[in-house]
Protein backbone atom coordinates (compact mmCIF):
# COMPACT_ATOMS: atom_id res chain seq x y z
CA UNK A 1 0.00 0.00 0.00
CA UNK A 2 2.90 2.53 0.65
CA UNK A 3 4.47 1.85 -2.89
CA UNK A 4 0.87 2.82 -3.96
CA UNK A 5 0.87 5.88 -2.06
CA UNK A 6 3.85 7.03 -2.87
CA UNK A 7 3.92 7.36 -6.83
CA UNK A 8 3.20 10.91 -7.62
CA UNK A 9 -0.07 11.17 -9.57
CA UNK A 10 -1.72 8.03 -7.31
CA UNK A 11 -0.65 10.06 -4.36
CA UNK A 12 -2.15 13.27 -6.01
CA UNK A 13 -5.45 11.28 -6.87
CA UNK A 14 -5.43 10.25 -3.42
CA UNK A 15 -5.12 13.34 -1.52
CA UNK A 16 -7.53 14.87 -3.63
CA UNK A 17 -10.16 12.27 -2.88
CA UNK A 18 -9.15 12.91 0.61
CA UNK A 19 -9.69 16.48 0.40
CA UNK A 20 -12.86 15.98 -1.55
CA UNK A 21 -14.20 13.59 1.62
CA UNK A 22 -12.96 15.83 4.23
CA UNK A 23 -15.03 18.99 2.22
CA UNK A 24 -17.94 17.04 2.37
CA UNK A 25 -17.77 16.16 6.08
CA UNK A 26 -17.68 20.05 6.33
CA UNK A 27 -20.76 20.61 3.67
CA UNK A 28 -22.62 18.15 5.75
CA UNK A 29 -21.53 19.88 8.85
CA UNK A 30 -22.58 23.44 7.66
CA UNK A 31 -26.01 21.77 5.80
CA UNK A 32 -26.98 20.33 9.23
CA UNK A 33 -25.46 23.26 11.04
CA UNK A 34 -27.15 25.96 9.87
CA UNK A 35 -30.68 24.88 10.86
CA UNK A 36 -29.31 23.73 14.44
CA UNK A 37 -27.59 27.51 14.53
CA UNK A 38 -30.97 28.74 13.83
CA UNK A 39 -32.89 26.91 16.58
CA UNK A 40 -30.40 28.05 19.02
CA UNK A 41 -30.61 31.53 18.61
CA UNK A 42 -34.47 30.98 18.69
CA UNK A 43 -33.59 29.37 21.83
CA UNK A 44 -35.01 25.80 21.13
CA UNK A 45 -32.01 23.58 22.42
CA UNK A 46 -33.18 19.89 22.62
CA UNK A 47 -35.13 20.10 19.27
CA UNK A 48 -32.10 18.50 16.95
CA UNK A 49 -33.06 15.67 15.58
CA UNK A 50 -31.14 11.92 16.66
CA UNK A 51 -29.81 11.51 12.58
CA UNK A 52 -29.04 15.09 13.12
CA UNK A 53 -26.68 13.89 15.88
CA UNK A 54 -25.39 11.04 14.13
CA UNK A 55 -24.64 11.86 10.85
CA UNK A 56 -22.37 15.09 12.65
CA UNK A 57 -20.41 12.21 14.35
CA UNK A 58 -20.12 11.05 10.87
CA UNK A 59 -18.90 14.05 9.15
CA UNK A 60 -16.53 14.64 12.08
CA UNK A 61 -15.22 10.67 12.10
CA UNK A 62 -14.24 11.82 8.26
CA UNK A 63 -13.25 14.59 8.51
CA UNK A 64 -10.77 13.98 10.90
CA UNK A 65 -9.97 11.02 9.54
CA UNK A 66 -8.70 12.61 5.90
CA UNK A 67 -7.40 15.38 7.68
CA UNK A 68 -4.55 13.15 9.58
CA UNK A 69 -3.87 10.88 6.59
CA UNK A 70 -3.32 13.94 4.82
CA UNK A 71 -1.26 15.72 7.43
CA UNK A 72 0.97 12.88 7.77
CA UNK A 73 1.23 12.16 4.00
CA UNK A 74 3.16 15.28 2.09
CA UNK A 75 2.58 15.94 -1.15
CA UNK A 76 4.89 14.48 -3.94
CA UNK A 77 4.15 16.80 -6.22
CA UNK A 78 4.51 20.79 -5.94
CA UNK A 79 1.58 23.01 -6.90
CA UNK A 80 2.03 25.05 -9.77
CA UNK A 81 1.28 28.82 -8.90
CA UNK A 82 -2.60 29.62 -9.20
CA UNK A 83 -3.14 33.55 -7.62
CA UNK A 84 -7.16 32.98 -8.06
CA UNK A 85 -7.23 29.84 -6.93
CA UNK A 86 -5.07 30.24 -3.79
CA UNK A 87 -6.96 33.62 -2.62
CA UNK A 88 -10.36 31.63 -3.48
CA UNK A 89 -8.60 28.51 -1.02
CA UNK A 90 -8.20 30.90 1.88
CA UNK A 91 -11.44 32.89 1.39
CA UNK A 92 -12.95 29.61 1.75
CA UNK A 93 -11.07 28.76 4.98
CA UNK A 94 -11.53 32.42 6.44
CA UNK A 95 -15.57 31.80 5.73
CA UNK A 96 -15.36 27.90 7.21
CA UNK A 97 -13.51 30.00 10.56
CA UNK A 98 -16.25 32.52 11.10
CA UNK A 99 -18.97 30.35 10.67
CA UNK A 100 -17.36 27.93 13.35
CA UNK A 101 -16.96 30.75 15.59
CA UNK A 102 -20.47 32.20 15.25
CA UNK A 103 -21.75 28.74 16.38
CA UNK A 104 -19.32 29.23 19.14
CA UNK A 105 -19.79 32.54 20.27
CA UNK A 106 -23.76 31.90 19.77
CA UNK A 107 -23.81 28.95 22.10
CA UNK A 108 -20.75 30.26 25.33
CA UNK A 109 -21.66 34.07 24.91
CA UNK A 110 -25.40 34.67 23.65
CA UNK A 111 -27.54 31.82 24.73
CA UNK A 112 -24.96 30.89 28.12
CA UNK A 113 -27.50 30.73 30.33
CA UNK A 114 -29.93 28.81 28.60
CA UNK A 115 -28.42 26.16 27.46
CA UNK A 116 -28.26 22.96 29.51
CA UNK A 117 -24.72 21.47 28.72
CA UNK A 118 -23.82 17.42 28.74
CA UNK A 119 -21.09 16.08 27.88
CA UNK A 120 -22.30 14.23 24.72
CA UNK A 121 -23.25 17.86 23.84
CA UNK A 122 -20.34 19.50 24.85
CA UNK A 123 -18.11 16.78 23.19
CA UNK A 124 -20.11 17.42 19.95
CA UNK A 125 -19.73 20.96 19.76
CA UNK A 126 -15.70 20.40 20.61
CA UNK A 127 -15.98 17.53 18.06
CA UNK A 128 -17.37 20.11 15.28
CA UNK A 129 -15.43 23.00 16.42
CA UNK A 130 -11.86 21.40 16.04
CA UNK A 131 -12.88 19.55 12.75
CA UNK A 132 -13.50 22.81 11.05
CA UNK A 133 -10.14 24.09 12.27
CA UNK A 134 -8.70 21.36 10.57
CA UNK A 135 -10.37 21.95 7.46
CA UNK A 136 -9.76 25.74 7.56
CA UNK A 137 -6.02 24.85 8.04
CA UNK A 138 -6.39 22.54 4.86
CA UNK A 139 -7.61 24.86 2.91
CA UNK A 140 -4.73 27.67 3.96
CA UNK A 141 -2.37 25.32 3.29
CA UNK A 142 -3.35 24.63 0.07
CA UNK A 143 -4.03 28.29 -0.55
CA UNK A 144 -0.53 28.92 0.81
CA UNK A 145 0.98 26.34 -1.53
CA UNK A 146 -0.88 28.04 -4.59
CA UNK A 147 0.18 31.55 -3.92
CA UNK A 148 4.11 30.36 -2.94
CA UNK A 149 5.55 32.22 -5.80
CA UNK A 150 3.17 35.57 -5.33
CA UNK A 151 5.95 36.63 -2.59
CA UNK A 152 8.94 35.99 -3.80
CA UNK A 153 11.18 39.03 -5.20
CA UNK A 154 10.85 40.09 -8.53
CA UNK A 155 13.90 38.97 -10.44
CA UNK A 156 16.32 41.53 -10.21
CA UNK A 157 14.91 43.32 -7.26
CA UNK A 158 18.02 43.11 -4.78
Amino acid sequence: MTAFIHRPWTCAWWRTTLLTFELGGAGLILWWGVPFYRELLDGNFSRSAPFVKCGVVLAITVIQSCYWLRYTHPPALALPQRVIRGHLSLFLSRLNFIFAAGVFSAVFFVRYDQVIFSWSGAGLLFGILFSMFCVTRDLERIGSALLSDETSPAPGSR
